[in-house]
């Protein structure tokens, strides 16, 4: 398990909320976790997302809303690339 996670155990993969599939369910205490790869690299800085995305906005909403209930949710960024240094959002490409 990752640091910081050890506390953690995976309860349900692609945990549906509402309409929508969150990657990661995590207990105890319950954890919302959405994992998602950096593919998009430019001087050295890996970014997320590679192209617009509805779909990871809405993942975003229903993290947040989450959150606001109480409970626990993040987002985790995989960076995979060897000519990656750091990671930025992608700010130009959030709908």
């Amino acid at each position: 398990m990752l640091e910081g996670f050890e506390e953690y155990r995976v309860v349900d993969r692609d945990h549906h909320v509402g309409t929508s599939r969150i990657d990661l369910l995590l207990a105890e205490p319950s954890y919302l976790l959405e994992v998602k790869s950096c593919t998009l690299v430019g001087h050295g800085i890996a970014m997320f997302p590679d192209a617009p995305t509805t779909r990871g906005a809405r993942h975003v909403e229903k993290l947040t809303r989450f959150v606001d209930e109480g409970g626990r949710a993040g987002v985790m960024f995989v960076v995979q690339r060897e000519d990656a240094r750091s990671f930025s959002p992608n700010t130009s490409d959030v709908p």
